[in-house]
């Protein structure tokens, strides 16, 4: 039953921004599924770990990677920062401003050495590598891109943290533009 196990994998996901990683139990995933705490070790028999493990691919295909990587059509680098901050204010939106990232979240309270940790290193890192690649298809060169997609990444985590403590989705608003401002030299 593949859709429950989505089901599983999304109310983690829902619950991570709430209770982050150390305060997340089985038991709150069940209750929230409307399952018996069996069935979560009949989808990921490691464990909270194991459920975690999923969570983190979910968020590298549907999390920030995703608004980032290919959120836009824009013509224009400006554009397609600007139509990044849309989506991500439109989510937010949508979730009531609970929306969190689940990379950030597991990244920042597991160990270094934590396996978790590895794999959001990982995710990181393709975020990273498919942003210079997106930026090096506007125009910015390669030497440019890496620092410019680290900076990229880093500014929406940050506005993405203000935006679910104001409830608003404001701080991404002024996130883009200062991003569009960056990068106006790189304009055509």
């Amino acid at each position: 039953m593949p859709d429950f196990r989505a089901k599983m994998i999304y109310k983690a996901i829902q619950l991570l921004p709430t209770h982050g990683y150390a305060g997340i139990t089985l038991m709150h995933v069940a209750r929230a599924c409307k399952a018996p705490r069996g069935s979560l070790y009949h989808y990921f028999p490691g464990g909270k770990d194991d459920l975690m493990a999923a969570v983190l691919e979910a968020a590298k295909e549907y999390g920030l990677g995703t608004f980032i990587i290919s959120s836009s059509r824009a013509l224009t680098l400006q554009g397609y920062i600007a139509d990044i901050g849309k989506a991500l204010t439109a989510a937010l939106s949508a979730s009531h401003y609970g929306l969190g990232c689940p990379v950030a979240a597991i990244s920042m309270s597991t160990e270094k050495s934590n396996p978790l940790n590895q794999q959001c290193k990982v995710i990181y890192t393709d975020w990273c590598l498919a942003l210079q690649a997106r930026l090096q298809a506007y125009g910015v060169p390669a030497a440019q891109a890496a620092a410019l997609s680290a900076n990229i990444l880093n500014t929406f985590q940050g506005a993405l943290l203000h935006a679910r403590l104001a409830g608003s989705g404001e701080p991404v608003v002024q996130a883009a533009m200062l991003l569009q401002r960056e990068t106006l030299q790189f304009a055509h």
